[in-house]
């Protein structure tokens, strides 16, 4: 009789348990991916942890450029490629995609070949703070705060048409032109969350009022100060940041 009950029992319950499991499937999952970002940062400061731009961020990102075939579109920490394809593409641009990871690089190549866009877009495994960009009219980044902060020698060294476009993160310190929020509704539902997308123009003139929160953002404003950034303003009252910016530190990108 009991054993009976028990055979009833998983079968009446089997659709329940596999919901069950399923749940703790999905739970597992995002806890995952949590401990991925809770790890100890990597001490080099060019390391970020890769995720894939979804498609309607993609989309909006390209349309806030604004772009035409004759510009020359770079993807600094360029993932799998997307954005400058997508652009190839789209409006006929060039365009090159930068990273450190020699697999991505492989992986973009391919994705490029399959687009039919091998002839317009090139990739190369750089750290992307010693890329000169001086030629492109537009960047698109999907960097950490701190490590979008760290280009801006380099973007201030664009032409005065230039664009930045970023996604989710800011460039601190630096007037947004335009901002979006973008939903996206592909891929699995708890992948369904809101973006941000920040559009810069050129000529990226830091504000020297703006308050830096934390160790690697006090370091990152620190490093573009020594190097002498384009600023807007001068400061109201002098940071600690400021007054330390003139002495030797160790938060040089790629270090």
């Amino acid at each position: 009789m009991f054993q009976r009950m028990l055979v009833w029992g998983l079968v009446l319950g089997g659709g329940g348990l596999l919901a069950w499991f399923g749940l703790i499937g999905r739970e597992k999952f995002l806890y995952e991916q949590m401990e991925l970002y809770r790890q100890p940062e990597p001490m080099d400061p060019r390391e970020i942890h890769y995720v894939p731009t979804p498609p309607p961020v993609v989309a909006k990102m390209l349309a806030m450029a604004n772009l035409s075939g004759s510009d020359i579109v770079l993807d600094l920490g360029c993932g799998d490629g997307r954005l400058v394809i997508e652009a190839a593409k789209q409006f006929g641009c060039r365009g090159r995609g930068y990273d450190i990871d020699p697999e991505l690089i492989e992986l973009c190549e391919q994705n490029a070949r399959e687009a039919g866009v091998e002839h317009l877009v090139d990739f190369y495994i750089q750290d992307i703070y010693e890329v000169d960009i001086s030629d492109a009219t537009v960047v698109m980044l999907y960097l950490l705060p701190e490590m979008n902060l760290r280009l801006l020698p380099q973007l201030q060294s664009m032409a005065d048409t230039a664009r930045v476009i970023t996604h989710d993160f800011e460039l601190p310190g630096v007037q947004i032109v335009e901002e979006a929020k973008v939903q996206n509704d592909t891929g699995p539902n708890y992948m369904h969350i809101s973006h941000r997308i920040f559009l810069y123009h050129a000529p990226f003139l830091f504000d020297l009022d703006y308050q830096p929160e934390g160790k690697k953002m006090i370091e990152a404003v620190e490093y573009v100060l020594q190097r002498r950034v384009l600023t807007r303003n001068e400061p109201t009252e002098k940071s600690e940041v400021e007054r330390s910016a003139g002495e030797p530190t160790n938060a040089d990108g790629g270090s």
